[in-house]
């Protein structure tokens, strides 16, 4: 099953969550390859580069977890939950 045949299931706020959420993890790689790039030029002119990739990822995992939660919660009936939680959520972590 494809990505794309997942993501057609999905309630409308888990597919909005998802969609922001992954706009915010490709800034965050873009952050990660520029520093890398002047690492590479200047080795003292980003710090902690591991630890950005660890985070990143870590955000994936939520967000497929909190996608899935939202997706879950909207399909049990409790529409008004889901939506705030695509509201609070990322206010919160993201």
């Amino acid at each position: 099953m494809s990505i794309l045949t997942h993501l057609s299931v999905l309630s409308t706020p888990a597919i909005i969550y998802f969609v922001i959420a992954i706009l915010l993890i490709l800034i965050d790689f873009i952050n990660i390859v520029t520093c890398i790039r002047k690492t590479n030029s200047n080795p003292s002119s980003c710090n902690n580069i591991e630890e950005q990739v660890l985070v990143t990822f870590g955000i994936i995992i939520v967000t497929c977890v909190w996608t899935w939660l939202i997706d879950l919660v909207y399909r049990r009936g409790y529409h008004k939950t889901a939506w705030v939680m695509l509201v609070m959520f990322p206010s919160i972590i993201l």
